[in-house]
């Protein structure tokens, strides 16, 4: 006799659907994550500026060790255009899967959302991975200048008032932002004068077309050594040690907050925080490596390394502050 079967021929059905859909979802789970882990999928830096940049140098200093602390490939691919912007946005729409990094300084992220209302997204739309470095920007003068100390900079600038210049990177910039507030803070009336980048600015403060300038000592440093260009003032909380005899901005004014450039990784939003933190702890390790230590030392680089919390907590800051003197200054991009 034959015996009945253990399911009806409704119910067989039934259970393999669920465990085709079980199967499903599992396969879903295992492949997003095991795509950020697996050596056959390589992942892609998106670097939102020109090759050479600074940010591009540092990108590409890590990206080997990254990749041998993940065990698998990783290259850089710039997309530069509109500040920032098309990386970024690149970016944003791309898979949440851990296989597309955004590697960007603060303007992409916390300024330019500030100055293009209608841009559609800003620090808080990613995912924080972690700050790799920070640098200070420093207050220059061209030997011609009648100041040789930043007290002396700003006597001359209020007895003179709206007749010391000051060469920008372009409106909306952080050069530009951090002119707005040593005026607001200090009481002077220094004249703004925006360029193109930081090239033709920098050209134009050692032809004396411009008196003063503030920029980064990667491109000023052989300037300084030379003795044409005369550092007056850091803007980070603490002096720099490439510079130990020139003050931070903050000594004299404490409205001032301390502020310099910065370099971090972000991922697409929702990409899963397992994987972040993943990437997180490769940034960390790679940025304990001697050589680049040393090569970011070269070019005044300070390596930090952190947790995504603590990148979002430095966000929060700058969007606070910038934003703060973006609106009293009503500055705004034409």
């Amino acid at each position: 006799m034959m015996s009945k079967p253990m399911f009806s021929p409704g119910a067989l059905r039934a259970l393999v659907s669920a465990i085709c859909c079980a199967a499903a979802w599992a396969g879903a789970g295992i492949g997003t994550d095991a795509a950020a882990q697996s050596p056959e999928h390589p992942i892609r830096i998106i670097v939102p500026f020109p090759a050479g940049a600074t940010l591009d140098y540092t990108a590409r200093k890590l990206a080997p060790l990254i990749s041998r602390e993940l065990k698998q490939p990783v290259f850089i691919e710039n997309r530069a255009g509109a500040g920032g912007n098309v990386g970024a946005q690149y970016v944003l729409r791309a898979p949440a899967d851990g296989l597309t990094m955004l590697y960007t300084a603060p303007a992409t992220l916390v300024v330019n959302r500030l100055l293009y209302p209608k841009l559609g997204f800003d620090h808080t739309s990613f995912a924080p991975v972690s700050l790799t470095a920070t640098s200070p920007f420093v207050l220059f003068v061209p030997d011609s200048f009648p100041a040789r100390t930043f007290q002396e900079y700003i006597a001359y600038a209020k007895k003179n008032p709206g007749r010391v210049s000051y060469g920008s990177m372009g409106v909306g910039t952080a050069s530009h932002l951090l002119l707005a507030a040593l005026n607001a803070e200090a009481g002077v009336d220094i004249l703004h004068v925006p360029f193109q980048g930081s090239a033709p600015a920098l050209s134009a403060l050692l032809g004396t077309q411009v008196d003063s300038m503030t920029t980064g000592l990667t491109s000023t440093i052989e300037h300084v050594k030379a003795g044409k260009l005369i550092p007056l003032a850091v803007t980070s909380k603490e002096r720099d040690p490439s510079l130990p005899d020139v003050p931070p901005m903050s000594d004299f004014y404490p409205g001032l907050e301390p502020t310099g450039n910065w370099f971090a990784f972000l991922a697409p939003p929702k990409t899963p925080d397992e994987t972040v933190q993943r990437f997180a702890r490769a940034v960390r390790q790679a940025l304990q490596d001697k050589d680049v230590q040393a090569d970011f030392a070269r070019i005044d680089i300070k390596p930090v390394g952190s947790t995504p919390a603590e990148l979002q907590a430095v966000m929060a800051k700058e969007a606070r502050v910038w934003g703060g003197v973006i609106r009293t200054n009503n500055i705004a991009v034409e």
